[in-house]
């Protein structure tokens, strides 16, 4: 088990699905989820990176490495926080996605629990350009 298992984790731990909609509670102090094999929590109000950190023993600038976040980025409640580093890929269960309204690259990567910069990298995105609406996305 990992170190952060301790403070969020039950007996009653179980495997999801990966993928945007999926996702079950497997603790009942503060639920933990998966999304593409990787362990994520959901910020309630009053959350940072740093009382997140703390309470994991996690150092900080790790937490925001696992979430691709800036050092000035805050964290507001529904926002999902990965507590460790997301796959290259999605899962097999997502190939692609269809660009809604209102998504933005980084919002998709957390939802499918991507590296950001893979995201960009398979759909052959610069790092200047956004996604438009409609458009499929690789995801693996």
């Amino acid at each position: 088990m990992y170190r952060y298992d301790k403070h969020f984790a039950s007996e009653n731990t179980t495997v999801v699905s990966s993928g945007p909609a999926i996702q079950q509670p497997l603790a009942k102090e503060r639920p933990v989820f998966k999304s593409n094999g990787v362990k994520m929590i959901v910020a309630q109000a009053g959350d940072t990176y740093s009382t997140l950190a703390a309470a994991l023993d996690i150092r900080e600038d790790r937490l925001r490495y696992y979430n691709d976040a800036p050092e000035h980025a805050t964290l507001r409640p529904g926002t999902i926080v990965y507590l460790a580093k997301k796959k290259k890929k999605g899962s097999r269960a997502y190939p692609v996605h269809v660009v809604q309204e209102g998504e933005t690259l980084y919002g998709i990567s957390q939802n499918y629990g991507i590296q950001l910069i893979s995201l960009y990298k398979m759909n052959e995105l610069s790092f200047d350009q956004g996604a438009a609406i409609g458009q499929v996305l690789k995801l693996r």
